[in-house]
């Protein structure tokens, strides 16, 4: 029992970790987040994160009881990281100074004398992770293990930045395409708020979006009438697309044609001014 509290206490700094890469915002984030967290998870007496610039690699931040490499830069071939995320694998080193794959010259006038590297990145790294101490000797298999958690984690968390990077290029770009549009427009989510309302919408209601975003559509939609009501409900449930002419309530005189159709996230709403259309037709209902 005092066995696995004393395991469970160790892998304290582990989990602390690994639990806060998951919040990682950005490349700069996941990188100062393994400075801060990997030393003491692994147990060492430093930590270096390296960057892929090309060929090189770049020392881009540490922990440390001296300093080390930060703010340098490599060749890919001529040292333990490139070679590292080249390879795609973990290299350990008992020696640092007996080993030839490592740059005796780089490394003699530092504390460093045994290391581990782990390659961050799937499935092409991009960058690597290394873990130092000041005895030579095998590093602990316990500690490598826990240098490649650390950057497997970093590895998914370097994804999610990527996807989150995509989804507000593709969020940037839907935004340009919608405030294009002449017609107003805007999309509630099947908790029935506002999740999508363009430049043209705003004009039309005189609302801004930073105001209606998030907003529940019943408490902003006013008194509108129980036939678009029943567009709307019958669009959430999975209707096709049906259109709808009216009066506006928000332009005296006007009239609008509003489209509802059912989307992946609920339904969206689009309307076009077509009081042109509406009083030519009345023009000719009446000759």
């Amino acid at each position: 029992m005092a066995q696995a509290a004393h395991e469970t206490e160790d892998a304290a700094p582990l989990l602390a970790a690994l639990e806060l890469l998951t919040h990682a915002q950005s490349v700069e984030d996941v990188v100062a987040r393994l400075r801060a967290a990997a030393r003491e998870a692994v147990g060492a007496d430093g930590i270096c994160v390296v960057l892929r610039d090309g060929d090189y690699v770049e020392y881009v931040a540490e922990d440390a009881m001296a300093p080390l490499f930060k703010g340098q830069r490599f060749k890919l071939e001529f040292c333990i990281s490139g070679l590292s995320i080249r390879d795609r694998t973990t290299i350990v080193i008992p020696d640092i100074l007996a080993d030839e794959r490592a740059p005796r010259a780089a490394y003699e006038p530092t504390f460093v004398r045994s290391m581990a590297m782990a390659p961050i990145g799937e499935p092409d790294p991009i960058a690597s992770i290394g873990a130092y101490w000041a005895k030579t000797g095998t590093p602990d298999a316990q500690a490598v293990a826990r240098l490649e958690a650390i950057a497997r984690s970093a590895s998914t968390a370097l994804k999610n930045v990527h996807l989150m990077n995509s989804l507000r290029l593709s969020e940037a770009r839907l935004r340009g395409v919608l405030d294009s549009i002449s017609n107003g427009f805007y999309a509630i989510d099947r908790n029935w708020r506002i999740s999508e309302f363009n430049a043209a919408a705003e004009e039309y209601f005189g609302l801004s979006r930073d105001k209606v975003i998030g907003r529940d559509y019943w408490d902003l939609a006013g008194d509108v009438s129980d036939a678009f009501k029943s567009l709307l409900r019958a669009a959430m449930n999975g209707a096709p697309m049906a259109m709808l002419e009216s009066q506006s309530l928000y332009r005296p005189g006007r009239y609008v044609e509003l489209r509802v159709a059912p989307t992946v996230e609920g339904i969206g709403v689009a309307l076009t001014d077509v009081t042109d259309r509406w009083l030519s037709r009345q023009r000719l209902e009446d000759a």
